[in-house]
């Protein structure tokens, strides 16, 4: 815990020094184990978005995924050079997500520290996407599949039983998932012999030993023990321990499932996934990752009686002697005695135990005060870690403009440069974390500032995410204090606040929330209070309904309901959401989004969207909407609520888009997709009072705005892998769009590409060209390249040059303009 308040005053320090601004549109990761013992990651945003591809798809080092803001968020509102990476741990792999490229649409570039098989989708609402990572061991047999006419019988290594198997053998008592005491009786100790070896068939060639890395997996197939000798792990024997046990090695013959197994074979299982965490726990203790080792031997324990159960316990009280847990590793020797009397190491344990009273004997006496009946599970000591990233990047922007005015024969020539752009970005994301096999403490500090250099620019600033949170894994609470993104629950924004939820009847959750809202917003920041209930937490079919309340100065600026529902499998995901206001008697948000995975090479995927919102959202503020009143003003000169309701619904508009789109799998290096849209955005009357002299009422006046119509989008796009260097990724994409307003036509092309082991280039290049309905014409040119260089592991900088060609042809001012704009970027980010 000091350490975290450590970490939470230099959190402090930094604040108040700075009042940066973030724009990041990514809120958190996060990371867990799933049941098959692969990885899930999930991204957070801080915006509601659409899911749309990823590329490159199943194994890489690297993918980039496309997606869609649903909502009213400019595109620089967010930053090129945002990164996160996941905390680290022992368990999974370690990711790098960055924002990049914004011009060419919005995604996201994720590196993984070492190729990855992967899937991309939508998470459980519409502000998070998972990435799973299928664990080690399945992606070495994947690798490793007999082609035709191989043998049928190869060596792997050890591997973990089916859960369906374990729990099919009889007489096994069920054992509580403890770092403590197993709950296994001596009797059924001694009932569960080893199997009788059986030999590996003489045409297999049994691999050399290898000690398994990586999470273990469940096999399809059953195990059975190979002739190869056993694996020895030098631990003990020489070092005043008790010698580490022999592991078997093993054998799978393909065909024979688990469904028909006998006794024996069941048993074997269970012996053989005993024997892989065995292995494990043992090269853990080798290498220093003691708690890596306690966790591997708490899992043996936890299995049903097997060959290494006594070894196990004897191994955990060890480790945790080692990690310093004297008074945990004395319950698990005592454990030990209790379990087997007469057991190998009885001797060393009671010997070891006899040393340790003498050298503590302050923890015996603890100990012996304690009340014999059942303890509750201990917990496992806490681990630290700290761990975020600071970036600097520096930009800078020139740009010339030559106007040609005609007026009749006469044509008059202007030319105006200036530096347009000075600025150095900063960066900056924290977290601290303390955590155990109950609870899990972290500080999160998220922080951006712009620094302008310009004569009469202002430097921006605003803090991003300062908060603490805490969830209990067991009891299943948690809850998050200070400033964070609103994720869910009909909140409309970044908050100051507390947010707080608690899992109940296994699959619901209630959650709680209130603050104010910290981003800009017209007026003063409102307040608010709110609850939801999320139901079907952990099963394919779920979602969520709340309630919410804001208010401003005493008055009732925003009352919802609204919910989401879902639906999530390997291939087909769906969710919808609805947001409806109670003081306006108005749909507020209503939006269905899916995609559907055609599998791989030769299938189809597709993504579809429909949405309708109002913009901005619904509430009694937007009354003032384009006007220097307030709401105070107004109130104070006779205006009443449903006044004031009536006026904030003339002054929002309406905004409705349906989209659909496919991506086939040509071949392994080569996609292709087509996408299609028509997206419109309601008018709005006039609304106020405006008067003779070009004075205004007390509530301003808003004049009125046309609507876009229908402006409907195709685009025809191709990716492809290794097309211009070996590993590279290409991306060319023709669009056409028309509108009551526009016409357009669009061409882009972007390469991503590994120079060398240190060396990445990024390269765009993009060409519009655009026709409005009085004539006028449009015609735009930007390429851009960008160079990076890993200087270390954790350090890397990089360079941006780009330019901007626009020639603007106006029949109505009868003018021709042609405009140069060039731009730099350079800067480092550093990962620690």
């Amino acid at each position: 815990m000091h350490r975290l308040v450590l970490s939470f005053l230099a959190v402090i320090l930094l604040d108040m020094v700075s009042s940066y601004a973030s724009a990041e549109i990514i809120d958190d990761i996060t990371v867990h184990q799933d049941a098959s013992g692969g990885t899930e990651t999930v991204i957070k945003f801080t915006v509601p978005i659409q899911y749309l591809r990823h590329f490159p798809q199943g194994k890489s080092s690297s993918t980039t995924v496309y997606f869609n803001i649903l909502n009213t968020v400019p595109a620089d509102e967010w930053q090129d050079y945002e990164s996160h990476r996941t905390p680290p741990s022992d368990l999974v792999q370690e990711i790098m997500v960055t924002t990049r490229d914004r011009g060419t649409g919005p995604k996201i570039h994720i590196t993984f520290y070492r190729p990855a098989e992967f899937t991309v989708g939508m998470g459980s609402d519409n502000q998070t996407l998972v990435i799973h990572i299928k664990p080690v061991a399945t992606q070495r047999n994947n690798e490793n599949k007999p082609a035709a006419g191989q043998s049928g019988i190869t060596s792997i290594p050890v591997a973990a039983a089916p859960a369906a198997v374990i729990a099919a053998i009889p007489k096994s008592p069920p054992v509580a998932p403890s770092s403590g005491t197993p709950a296994v009786a001596a009797a059924n100790q001694k009932s569960a012999a080893p199997p009788t070896p059986v030999p590996a068939a003489t045409t297999a060639t049994p691999a050399a030993p290898v000690a398994p890395t990586g999470n273990i997996t469940a096999p399809k197939v059953a195990l059975k023990q190979s002739s190869s000798k056993p694996i020895h792990i030098p631990l003990g024997g020489k070092d005043g321990l008790p010698p580490f046990p022999e592991i078997d090695q093993f054998v799978v013959q393909q065909g024979a499932t688990p469904a028909n197994a006998s006794l024996a074979d069941k048993i074997s299982i269970a012996n053989n996934q005993a024997a892989a965490l065995m292995e494990n726990g043992g090269n853990a203790l080798l290498t220093g990752q003691t708690f890596a080792a306690i966790e591997s031997f708490n899992q043996v324990l936890n299995l049903p009686p097997n060959k290494y159960t006594e070894d196990a316990q004897l191994w955990i009280g060890i480790a945790k002697e080692r990690l310093g847990q004297l008074s945990k590793a004395v319950l698990e020797f005592n454990a030990y005695l209790r379990l087997y009397p007469e057991g190998k190491s009885a001797k060393w344990v009671k010997d070891r135990l006899a040393k340790l009273k003498l050298s503590q004997p302050a923890i015996f006496a603890a100990l012996d005060k304690q009340p014999t009946g059942p303890a509750r599970v201990q917990n496992t000591e806490f681990q630290y870690s700290e761990f975020g990233s600071l970036s600097m990047y520096y930009y800078q922007g020139a740009s010339q403009t030559n106007t040609v005015a005609s007026a009749g024969l006469v044509q008059t020539p202007t030319t105006f440069s200036l530096i347009d752009q000075k600025s150095l970005i900063t960066n900056l994301n924290m977290t601290a974390r303390s955590y155990n096999n109950e609870y899990d403490n972290r500080l999160v500090f998220q922080d951006f500032y712009a620094a302008n250099f310009l004569p009469g620019q202002q430097n921006i600033g605003m803090l991003g995410a300062a908060y603490y949170e805490m969830k209990d894994r067991i009891v299943d609470y948690s809850f998050r204090v200070g400033r964070q993104s609103g994720l869910g629950g009909g909140v409309m924004g970044r908050f100051d606040g507390v947010s707080a939820g608690y899992g109940f009847a296994s699959n619901w959750r209630v959650n709680v929330v209130t603050g104010q809202l910290s981003d800009f917003t017209i007026d003063r920041k409102p307040t608010f209070y709110g609850a939801s209930v999320d139901f079907g937490t952990k099963s394919q079919l779920g979602g969520s309904v709340y309630g919410i309340t804001q208010q401003v100065d005493g008055f009732t600026d925003r009352r919802a309901v609204g919910g989401n529902l879902r639906y999530f499998d390997q291939k087909f995901n769906i969710m919808s959401m609805v947001d409806y206001d109670v003081l306006f008697k108005a749909l507020n948000i209503f939006t269905v989004q899916g995609t559907l995975n055609g599998g791989g090479v030769g299938g189809t995927d597709y993504n579809f969207l429909l949405d309708r919102r109002r913009s901005p959202v619904l509430d009694v503020r937007n009354a003032i909407n384009g006007t220097t009143s307030t709401i105070a003003t107004l109130m104070q000169n006779g205006w009443s609520m449903s006044d004031l309701i009536l006026l904030a619904g003339q002054r929002t508009t309406v905004s409705e888009m349906a989209q659909v789109g496919m991506t086939n799998h040509l071949s392994e290096k080569w996609f292709i997709g087509t996408d299609f849209s028509i997206a419109k955005t309601a008018g709005m009357n006039s609304s106020g009072t405006l008067l003779p002299d070009g004075t205004t009422g007390v509530e301003g006046f808003v004049p009125a705005i046309p609507s876009t119509g229908n402006t409907w989008t195709i685009t025809e796009r191709a990716t492809g892998l290794g097309v211009i260097r070996p590993q590279d990724t290409t991306n060319f994409s023709v669009s056409y769009s028309k509108g009551a307003l526009i016409a357009a036509e669009g061409f882009q092309a972007s390469n991503h590409v590994d120079l060398q082991e240190k060396w990445t280039l990024d390269s765009t290049f993009v060409l519009n060209f655009q026709t409005d309905n009085t004539g006028g014409k449009m015609n735009d040119v930007q390429p851009t390249i960008r160079v990076a260089y890993k200087l270390r592991r954790n350090l890397s900088t990089d360079a941006q040059l780009g330019l901007d060609w626009n020639k603007t042809t106006s029949t109505v001012l009868q003018s021709t303009s042609t405009a140069l704009r060039e731009f730099v970027a350079f800067g480092f980010r550093l990962d620690f």
